[in-house]
């Protein structure tokens, strides 16, 4: 399938949603159902924490610097971001940190 040939779903909607109110979702569910094709096509960038490319940079980078792996337009695609598990803590610091500042500023 082609990068163009994205088929709406039915999730599309309350992911849009949910990001708007949460700031950072996280879409669980089997292998190749298409969650990343999901997550990529509200995305304005993305990063691809289990890419073999460069013998797993991306992967050692979140380990080394995770806010670095964040640096990015939002909303940014983080796609196995399980591969590091604290990650997942660099994601909601971001969030509260743009909230905090959105409310106070």
């Amino acid at each position: 399938m082609s990068e163009n040939a994205y088929r709406p779903r039915i999730v599309d909607t309350q992911l849009q949603q949910f990001l708007r109110a949460f700031g950072a979702v996280c879409l669980e569910g089997p292998k190749w159902c298409g969650k990343t094709s999901t997550a990529r096509e509200i995305s304005s960038s993305a990063v691809y924490i289990g890419d073999p490319a460069q013998n797993f940079v991306n992967r050692q980078l979140a380990q080394l610097q995770p806010a670095v792996i964040l640096d990015g337009k939002t909303p940014r695609l983080i796609d196995e971001w399980q591969e590091y598990p604290p990650l997942w803590d660099e994601v909601r610091y971001r969030v509260d940190e743009r909230l905090f500042v959105h409310s106070c500023g």
